[in-house]
């Protein structure tokens, strides 16, 4: 176990000593390299994301070469999406909690393995801005232009993309011209050009279809048994992304009632949509493959016309001192029955992990150990069943004082919630997978904490 605390710094000075000694590494490796898009303020003012295209024979070379930045500066890969010619490299820095950017490597252009401008073309051509390459104008036009309209069909308009390929385009025709014309003609490389400087988006989102159509018919016509190739290479990419290597996450919190884990699950979910721009899944107890019991006994209550057994009002101060512990054969019931929901979890988790999502835990296995209401369930028979389970990534235990979660939410009282914290720490102290964070600063501080816990176990995964 190990407590983490905060540090603080201005992050785009960070990213940008980063991003700085990553192209000085470039540079002085004589690496074959230019920055694709969004240079014009680099170094200094870095955004989360950076593209670079590489030659092919350079990938390997590239990759150690973030990694080499990386140790030099404090930042840490924490995870890599490899697929059909590109390698995205997330790094976080291990100083300054919650900072991240995001590497892109490129050995080609292609929209879902199939090329749409000439790589070679683009390093052939590239420039030097601030002491690395680039690339030209005309070509960060057609990149921009051509991504945008293949990924979704339409030119989006973050970043006042129209304005910058009308701009970059009327700037640099040739090498707009250049860079797409060997693979989708020089007709129809004529027209977008036409219709980009002209501002008439409508027509070239409406031929977004057409336009795909000629690009794969080019490529499989021209050299039909590479590009079936390249487009198997391109499918067993992501089949290897999203059942083998994975970027989603399972995290469980843990804590007495009150400890702040469902807040917390919160932050920690609108953060990973930041970072990785995936969504997140919450669970509050079981994965909810097989209905809630409560559910089936209103069902038979319906059915047998019987009235429910009243449940236990937890608004009421110190309520919990009036909740009993089951029976043990009230409790082994339950536990049998909810032990079949955590194991088809198993393929559930499966396939949230490979959608690169967060599933975050706010209720787990783990609370049948220390819950007052299972206080007979026997440990060895916990310990047992344990194991079989989803087993998460990171368990985060959050301590906070014990008078500080009974201001907050009375449920429990102060000695019943020592308790349970003490048989918490008891339980994480043997889990090797398991964190102890300090809540009493705050939500936000808490989440930046684990937060930076998941990039160090996703670090530990992808080596």
């Amino acid at each position: 176990m190990e407590q983490v605390g905060l540090t603080s710094s201005d992050s785009s000075v960070a990213r940008s000593a980063f991003m700085d000694t990553v192209l000085k590494t470039f540079e002085d490796s004589h690496t074959d390299y230019c920055v694709l898009r969004n240079y014009s303020r680099l170094p200094h003012d870095c955004d989360h994301d950076v593209d670079i295209l590489v030659h092919p024979r350079h990938l390997t070379l590239a990759k150690d070469l973030l990694v080499r930045a990386g140790r030099i500066c404090g930042w840490s890969k924490c995870a890599t999406v490899c697929r059909f010619g590109d390698v995205g490299s997330y790094f976080a820095s291990e100083r300054d909690v919650g900072q991240t950017l995001l590497i892109d490597l490129f050995t080609g252009i292609h929209s879902k393995g199939i090329p749409y401008a000439s790589a070679d073309f683009i390093l052939r051509t590239c420039r030097r801005h601030r002491g690395f390459s680039v690339a030209a104008p005309g070509v960060e036009a057609a990149t921009i232009l051509m991504n945008e309209l293949l990924m979704s069909g339409r030119i989006k308009e973050r970043n006042r993309a129209k304005d910058r390929i009308i701009s970059l385009a009327t700037s640099d025709a040739h090498h707009f011209v250049g860079c797409l014309e060997s693979c989708i003609g020089r007709q129809l490389t004529g027209w977008l050009f036409d219709e980009a400087t002209s501002g008439h988006w409508e027509a070239i989102e409406a031929n977004h279809k057409r336009l795909r159509r000629i690009i794969a018919w080019r490529a499989f016509s021209r050299t039909p048994i590479r590009q079936i190739a390249a487009t198997c290479h391109f499918i067993w990419g992501h089949v290897q992304h999203r059942w083998r290597h994975p970027l989603g996450f399972f995290v469980v919190l843990s804590g007495p009632d009150g400890s702040g884990k469902t807040t917390v699950a919160r932050h920690l979910e609108g953060y990973w949509q930041s970072v990785f721009h995936k969504g997140c899944l919450h669970i509050h107890g079981e994965f909810q493959v097989l209905p809630r019991l409560r559910i089936l006994k209103r069902l038979w209550s319906t059915i047998s016309r019987k009235p429910l057994e009243s449940e236990p009002d937890f608004t009421k101060r110190h309520s919990g001192v009036s909740v009993r512990p089951h029976p043990m054969g009230r409790s082994l019931l339950y536990l049998s029955y909810y032990i079949w929901d955590y194991l088809l979890g198993h393929i559930l988790l499966m396939w949230w992990k490979g959608k690169d999502r967060l599933i975050v835990a706010d209720r787990y296995f783990y609370d049948y150990f220390f819950q007052l209401k299972n206080k007979k369930l026997p440990h060895w028979l916990l310990n047992v069943l344990v194991r079989t389970i989803p087993q998460p990534e990171l368990i985060i235990y959050l301590e906070r004082s014990a008078k500080k979660i009974y201001h907050d939410k009375d449920e429990l009282t102060v000695e019943e919630i020592k308790r349970q914290q003490a048989t918490i720490r008891q339980l994480v102290g043997r889990l090797p997978n398991a964190e102890v964070v300090d809540a009493n600063h705050g939500v936000s501080e808490t989440a930046l904490q684990i937060q930076h816990l998941i990039f160090r176990a996703m670090a530990r995964k992808s080596t």
